[in-house]
């Protein structure tokens, strides 16, 4: 909403005099120049001078022939007599705040920093593909074999859990009910408004105030319920372990009680690892987790080529061929 209409200012750039009315002073009363639209600003609150009774009949229109601001109704030039056909509008002034220089100064310093971030991004990612990619031939003798299998045992105890009520589980008990905040919610409470100002590019300009509604956060409440129930846990977990002279075998399973009862047990997850140690020309070891079949097929004292990263030495396990 349009609250006034003030007129806005300009210096002479020929005699000095400052603070001239842009749409009273159309030529300086000093020393007759006349106004150039680029030289108008914003006047301070102290100022402002406001305009009575103001017609808006459009931006003002540059003179194509001297370049004088004229009114957009005009048909000829008030400074030099030129027709004013096709002339174009003057350029408005923002009423947006001037750049901070020392936060245009940090903004090139954060360019700078920016930029050698990413080089320095750019140079870890050539490091890191080198280090994946460079790589040379091994040759391998496979010097041991060992092998794990375990088994989870699961078993039914009374676990403490907490929801909204409404998301009860059906299985719950000994359940308790507090009141807890669950959300919030957003009550209408006034407006906030800013002063703003648009250059009508005649010489005047609008100040208004620009509204927004704003709020205040209410919090909602709702029935929080603490509760037991009986959940699965991890309990214990089996294990068997052996080398290339034992046979890959499940742990043997034992289980307190079955069923759904709380304090019975029941089979969870099962693992299991095969791995084959390889001592290449250097004399470094490697390890490698294979599948039960491959793990089996790769006897004790066979030779085998594969290869390994260059920086790091990591073997390409997946790679394995028997040595001719």
């Amino acid at each position: 909403m349009i609250e006034q209409t003030y007129q806005m200012l300009w210096d002479c750039p020929y005699c000095g005099t400052d603070k001239l009315l842009g749409l009273t002073h159309r030529h300086c009363p000093s020393c007759g120049s006349a106004q150039a639209e680029d030289k108008r600003y914003f006047p301070s609150d102290e100022d402002k001078v406001a305009v009575a009774d103001h017609k808006f009949s459009g931006a003002d229109k540059d003179c194509p022939a001297c370049s004088s601001p004229m009114a957009a109704a005009a048909a000829h030039c008030g400074n030099c007599g030129s027709p004013m056909d096709g002339a174009a509008a003057v350029k408005l002034k923002s009423d947006a705040p001037a750049p901070d220089p020392q936060k245009a100064k940090g903004s090139g310093n954060g360019k700078l920093i920016g930029i050698g971030c990413v080089v320095l991004l750019g140079l870890g990612l050539v490091f890191l593909l080198v280090t994946m990619l460079w790589k040379k031939d091994v040759t391998l003798e496979a010097t041991s074999r060992s092998w794990e299998r375990s088994i989870l045992i699961e078993a039914k105890q009374p676990t403490k859990e907490a929801k909204w009520c409404d998301n009860l589980p059906r299985d719950a008990y000994a359940v308790t009910r507090s009141s807890k905040q669950r959300d919030t919610k957003k009550i209408p409470d006034g407006e906030t408004c800013t002063t703003k100002r648009k250059d009508n590019g005649d010489g005047t300009f609008n100040e208004y105030q620009d509204c927004k509604p704003k709020y205040r956060e209410e919090p909602i409440y709702d029935e929080w319920c603490a509760y037991t129930a009986d959940r699965w846990h991890e309990a214990r977990t089996l294990n068997a372990a052996g080398d290339a002279s034992s046979a890959p075998d499940w742990p043997t399973v034992t289980l307190a009680k079955t069923g759904e009862c709380v304090g019975c047990e029941r089979e969870g997850k099962r693992s299991d690892s095969y791995v084959v140690q390889f001592l290449d020309a250097d004399g470094k070891t490697h390890d490698c987790d294979l599948v039960e079949a491959r793990w089996a097929g790769i006897e004790i004292g066979s030779k085998w080529t594969s290869k390994a990263s260059v920086i790091g030495g990591s073997l390409d396990c997946k790679g394995l061929e028997r040595a001719p």
